[in-house]
């Protein structure tokens, strides 16, 4: 019985840190596109330069 209560424990835990994950996926989502923007916008001056 010792080794079933965790178990049980297990998905209210996943399901209560789903809940916290979804803003953090969210500010990670938007990190993401933002550094996407700032490689693309430096290989646009990579290539610029280059080309000048």
């Amino acid at each position: 019985m010792a080794q079933k209560s965790p178990a049980r424990k297990a998905p209210q835990r996943d399901i209560k840190t789903r809940g916290k994950g979804a803003p953090i996926r969210r500010e990670l989502a938007l990190a993401m596109v933002d550094a996407l923007g700032d490689i693309l916008r430096y290989e646009q001056d990579m290539k610029a330069r280059r080309s000048a």
